[in-house]
C-alpha cells in the first residue's frame, strides 16, 4: 500500500469575457467580466516593496516604524483581506503561531523595543477594521447589477519590481491611477500587460510603456506606439510565458524574475537542521560577515548581482560556475558539501572523483571546479502559480496551481503547457507562492495560505436575460 498521498490541486477555468454579439434563439447571454481591485493606499508609488539581497530572508523597510521587516504577515499589514471570514481565521492562526516561536518573539522585541505580546495583539485588533475584496466589489459594482462569479490573486502588484498597473474604473472613481512600488525604473522598461479596454471591454495582452511623468500609457504594436490612456480601464503586468500559442523562450524574460527561486531550486546553505560534517553544524552560521539565523540560498546573491545577468540565462540550459565566497559569503567546502547533501539541500549530487573530470551533464549534479568555484547544473523549481491567458475569441482562461516551494507543485513550463492545452493563445504569469488562490462562486478551487493580498482579479457577471446553465467544474489534476 502507498505510504503517502498528496493531492496538488490545479484549477483551470474559462470565463466568457469575449464581447457578446447577441442572443441566439432561446439561449440568452450572460457575460462574464474581469475587474482589477487593489488595496487602497498602495498606489502612485506609495507601496513598500520586497527587497532580495541574497544574504537572508526577503525584507521590506517600514519608514513609519523604522523597521526592517522580514515577517510575511508584517510585510502585508495594510493589505486587504481575501474574504472576511476565511482571511480572519488564516491571519489569526498565523499570529498565534508566532506567540509560540521564541525566535520570532525575540525578533519583534529586538526590532520594536516593545513587548511582543502587545505587538501581536495590535495585529489582531486591526483585522477588524481592514476591508475585504468581496465587500468592496459589492459596494462598487453591486448597484450596477454585478455578482461575483470568481476571484484570483494578483499579489505581486506593488510588492515586486516589474509588477505595475494602471486603473481608471469605477473602483478608482474613474480617476486614472498608477499602481507600482517605489523606484520602479519605468523609463528603461516595457511591460507585457493584460489590458481591458473601456467601452467594448475587449481584452488583449500588449507591450506597454508607462510615461509616468506625463501620466500616460502607450501601446506598441508592429513597431508603432499609440497612446491608450483614455481608452483603458486597466492594465497590469505579468511575465509572458506563451505568445501566439507557443511557449516563450525563457532567456528573454529571466531577468524579469526578482525572486529567482521561482525558476531555480537553489541549495539552502543555512537550513534550520544539524549539518553533519560542517564545522558550524547548527544555526547560527557565519555567513556574509555575521551569524545568520535565516535561510541563505547558495548562488542567489551572485546570480542577481548587477552585471551577472548572463548567469541567469545560462542557468536555464547548462551548468554554471558560482563562487562559494561571492562578496564575502564565506562558505567553506565543509559547509557546501554538508548543505548540498542534506535533505534541505534540494537533492543535489556531487560527482565522484572520476566523474568530476567532466562537467555536470544532468540537472542536480555539481562538482568542485576550483578552489573557489562550484560548477552546478541547477534544477528547475516547483512552485504554486496563478496565470491568466486569452483564447482565440478573447475569453479569459484563469489558472491556479497549488504547491509548496521546492517540494511539490509544477514548473513554470509545465503549467504554461497546461494553459496551451486549455486553449490559451497568450499567457501571463501573475503570482507565485503562498499568495496563490482561486475562488469560483462560493468555493475555493485552490485555497489561500494567507489572508491578505495587495491586489486581486474579480470576475463578475451581469445578467442580460435568464440565467444560463451552471458552468462546468474547473479541471483539477493531481
Amino acid at each position: 500500500m502507498p505510504s503517502r498521498h498528496m493531492l496538488v490541486p490545479t484549477s483551470i477555468v474559462t470565463f466568457d469575457t469575449a464581447p457578446a454579439v447577441g442572443a441566439t434563439g432561446s439561449q440568452p447571454i450572460q457575460q462574464d467580466e474581469i475587474f482589477l481591485l487593489y488595496s487602497k493606499g498602495f498606489e502612485e508609488g506609495r507601496a513598500r516593496g520586497i527587497n532580495r539581497d541574497g544574504i537572508g530572508s526577503p525584507w521590506m523597510w517600514d519608514e513609519d516604524g523604522g523597521l526592517r521587516l522580514t515577517d510575511p504577515e508584517a510585510q502585508r499589514r495594510g493589505s486587504w483581506l481575501i474574504d472576511r471570514d476565511l482571511a480572519l481565521a488564516l491571519e489569526k492562526e498565523a499570529i498565534e503561531r508566532k506567540r509560540g516561536r521564541p525566535a520570532v518573539l525575540d525578533w519583534i522585541r529586538g526590532e520594536t523595543g516593545r513587548d511582543p505580546g502587545e505587538v501581536l495583539d495590535e495585529w489582531v485588533k486591526e483585522l477588524g477594521s481592514t476591508p475585504d475584496y468581496p465587500s468592496e466589489f459589492e459596494r462598487v459594482y453591486g448597484p450596477k447589477g454585478y455578482r461575483i462569479v470568481g476571484m484570483q490573486g494578483c499579489g505581486n502588484l506593488t510588492m515586486n519590481s516589474w509588477f505595475v498597473g494602471f486603473v481608471n474604473s469605477d473602483f478608482t472613481e474613474n480617476q486614472p491611477t498608477f499602481i507600482h512600488r517605489r523606484e520602479e525604473p519605468f523609463e528603461t522598461r516595457q511591460y507585457t500587460c493584460l489590458v481591458k479596454a473601456k467601452g467594448d471591454k475587449r481584452l488583449s495582452i500588449d507591450l506597454l510603456r508607462f510615461g509616468i511623468h506625463r501620466r500616460r500609457v502607450f501601446r506598441t504594436r508592429e513597431g508603432r506606439e499609440e497612446d491608450i490612456t483614455d481608452k483603458t480601464e486597466f492594465a497590469v503586468f505579468g511575465q509572458q510565458l506563451v505568445r501566439g500559442g507557443q511557449p516563450v523562450d525563457f532567456r528573454n524574460i529571466v531577468t524579469q524574475f526578482e525572486d529567482i527561486r521561482h525558476l531555480f531550486k537553489l541549495p539552502n546553505i543555512d537550513p534550520d537542521v544539524d549539518l553533519h560534517g560542517a564545522r558550524q553544524g547548527k544555526r547560527p552560521r557565519m555567513l556574509f560577515g555575521e551569524d545568520r539565523v535565516d535561510d541563505v540560498w547558495f548562488g542567489e546573491r551572485e546570480m542577481t548581482a548587477h552585471g551577472k545577468e548572463d548567469l541567469l540565462r545560462h542557468a536555464l540550459t547548462e551548468p554554471i560556475l558560482l563562487d562559494r565566497q561571492f562578496e564575502t559569503m564565506g562558505a567553506g567546502w565543509d559547509l557546501v558539501r554538508a548543505a548540498f547533501a542534506a535533505p534541505t539541500g534540494g537533492g543535489y549530487r556531487e560527482l565522484s572523483d572520476d566523474a568530476a573530470l567532466y562537467p555536470p551533464r544532468s540537472r542536480g549534479e555539481w562538482r568542485q571546479y576550483s578552489e573557489m568555484m562550484v560548477e552546478i547544473y541547477l534544477q528547475r523549481n516547483v512552485y504554486a502559480y496563478t496565470m491568466l491567458g486569452l483564447d482565440e475569441a478573447g475569453n479569459v482562461i484563469a489558472s491556479a496551481a497549488g504547491g509548496l516551494a521546492g517540494r511539490v507543485g509544477q514548473t513554470l513550463e509545465g503549467m504554461a503547457q497546461n494553459m496551451i492545452t486549455a486553449g490559451a493563445r497568450d499567457v501571463l504569469l501573475i503570482d507565485e507562492g503562498n499568495d496563490v488562490f482561486q475562488r469560483l462562486e462560493q468555493r475555493y478551487t485552490v485555497e489561500p495560505r494567507r489572508g491578505r493580498i495587495r491586489a486581486v482579479f474579480m470576475f463578475g457577471q451581469k445578467a442580460t436575460g435568464p440565467s444560463r446553465e451552471e458552468p462546468p467544474a474547473p479541471q483539477t489534476r493531481a
